[in-house]
């Protein structure tokens, strides 16, 4: 019961993962961008066939085994600014249904519709393998999810490219006979760069806004945006509440841990899953972006640096006293120091474990009931809202948040018990074990994120050519994207001679400049944005058709 009481809610902290918005409002005064000027012929007045539609595409289950047969891959298509001979723009919502995204063939609304209505572009959104109604097999059982893997579903999208029959007209519109266009944000994003970069020569162009382009296990970096960008006091109180609960893990402190676990609301809980979900509401900056009056950081923020709590905190010092006694030290100003520290901590733990009882726990606890995300396993058939925690499991793509490492200095916003380990032991649940204990899969995904960086190329690709990579300076994602900081060598820089741009957008978050809205209301969002629109442009004029 439990498990059903709280399955949209562990499906978003599964995944931590944010799929393409449609929920993001238009731009008030949207002023149209110039024409790209291709030689293409003019519309036709006399054609009656309607504007936009959804259709089905005949797709393999397996690229590898055509004879298993085929599934029907649902796609919507807009021809609004389509001229005869024009490109087409292939947008990736990822992984989601479709039925929403329609939204994004408008240029008042997305920069996908910007720059179709640039090029004159018909827009074709289409939806990946075993999500909405693009489904091969009716159980997701483990048996007919082997077919749900990251290379299949870049196969499909080559596949679809190269035997697309246009339903708004009878002319070739195949990438072999006019220039196509893939765009992707997110995880479809790197989608986009995967393709470009392990399977050249289908599109001409593509633009990838925040891609997650290396596959970090323990991808601790995740908060790094946040504590170089949220209010300093806050990131601070958070650090200091975060490291006296880890100090009392170590010490192996079942008594004052249990304490602990009350205050929060989730006594019941696993320490494991306890220190997870302690975290996991300051993933909440991920969906933050421009424009917004009031984010939920910031009440979270507010959660920690309320005063009025008098008697409690006198109360909590009694009761876990112990593990924050100050040291022992002849300098009185050292113990004055950590007497403020000490105090500072008590308050903000109070405050903060007050709002999480009151506001968290109850979704995560029922009638003393908790959530336990590392033991049993998941019932087959598995529910639709799992597909991309089973692809994430079983392609090894990672992203999983951690804490920083032992020897890290970063400042722990999450607990650095909260490893890896953890995350692999939630993947366990989709499968049986072998006789070592190891997982036993019967779908072909990467056994390990080295080998699935080698296969998409990771922060490395070499063959990627006409290719926009984007990323926001206070996105969550950025250090698995190009610009990451932490990327050996330093951030990957534009190169010219191959074709290959970087954008950070420095006022940005996860690919901000996908909206219209933000380019609306952010000069720098804007800039990018009309350089992403005239680079595409400048290589379509490149395609050797239109020479």
């Amino acid at each position: 019961m439990l498990a059903r009481i709280l399955v949209s809610f562990l499906h978003i902290t599964g995944a931590r993962s944010i799929a393409m918005p449609y929920d993001i409002p238009f731009a008030e005064s949207y002023v149209s961008v110039e024409s790209c000027n291709l030689p293409l012929h003019p519309k036709t007045t006399s054609d009656t066939i309607a504007g936009y539609g959804r259709d089905n595409f005949t797709q393999l289950i397996c690229h590898g085994k055509p004879e298993l047969g085929t599934f029907s891959q649902a796609f919507l298509w807009n021809r609004t600014f389509w001229r005869p001979g024009a490109p087409i723009v292939v947008f990736l919502p990822g992984e989601s249904r479709i039925d929403k995204y329609g939204v994004y063939c408008r240029p008042d609304f997305s920069t996908v519709g910007a720059i179709a209505e640039n090029l004159g572009a018909a827009i074709v959104t289409l939806e990946h393998r075993y999500f909405g109604s693009s489904i091969p097999y009716r159980n997701f059982t483990k048996a007919n999810l082997q077919y749900l893997t990251v290379d299949n579903a870049l196969k499909d999208i080559v596949r679809f490219a190269n035997n697309f029959a246009a339903p708004w007209t009878d002319l070739p519109s195949t990438a072999k006979d006019v220039p196509w266009v893939l765009i992707g944000g997110s995880y479809s994003a790197a989608q986009t760069a995967w393709i470009a970069n392990i399977m050249p020569g289908t599109f001409w162009a593509y633009l990838s806004a925040s891609p997650i382009l290396q596959a970090i296990p323990s991808y601790w970096a995740y908060f790094l945006p946040l504590m170089e960008h949220a209010p300093e006091t806050c990131v601070s109180l958070i650090s200091s509440v975060t490291r006296f609960i880890d100090d009392v893990v170590k010490a192996g402190d079942e008594e004052n841990l249990q304490i602990i676990k009350t205050h929060f609301g989730l006594a019941g809980m696993a320490t494991s899953d306890f220190l997870y979900y302690l975290s996991f509401h300051w993933s909440e900056w991920s969906v933050t972006d421009i424009g917004q009056d009031y984010t939920t950081i910031e009440n979270y923020c507010a959660w920690l640096e309320s005063s009025d709590i008098g008697q409690e905190l006198e109360d909590m010092y009694e009761e876990l006293f112990p593990p924050l006694r100050p040291p022992i030290n002849t300098s009185i100003e050292v113990r004055a120091d950590a007497a403020t520290r000490l105090e500072q901590t008590l308050r903000a733990f109070q405050n903060y474990s007050k709002n999480f009882r009151e506001h968290v726990a109850p979704r995560l606890c029922v009638e003393g009931n908790c959530v336990h995300d590392t033991s049993g396993r998941h019932r087959e058939p598995f529910l639709p809202g799992q597909m991309y925690s089973w692809l994430r499991c079983n392609d090894m793509m990672a992203g999983y948040v951690t804490g920083a490492p032992i020897a890290a200095t970063t400042t722990p916003i999450v607990s650095r018990f909260v490893t890896y380990d953890y995350f692999q032991k939630r993947c366990l649940r989709f499968y049986s074990l072998g006789p070592s204990g190891e997982l036993k899969s019967s779908a072909a995904g990467h056994r390990d994120a080295e080998a699935f960086n080698e296969y998409t190329g990771g922060w490395f690709p070499t063959k990627a050519r006409r290719i926009i990579y984007s990323a926001g300076e206070m996105d969550v994602w950025r250090e698995m994207s190009a610009s990451a900081k932490l990327r050996p060598g330093g951030p990957m820089q534009s190169d010219p001679e191959k074709d290959i741009v970087v954008h950070l957008v420095k006022t940005g978050w996860h690919h901000s400049e996908m909206s219209t809205r933000n380019a609306e209301l952010d000069q720098e969002v804007r800039r990018v944005r009309d350089q992403e629109i005239d680079q595409i442009c400048r290589w379509i004029q490149q395609w050797p058709g239109y020479r």
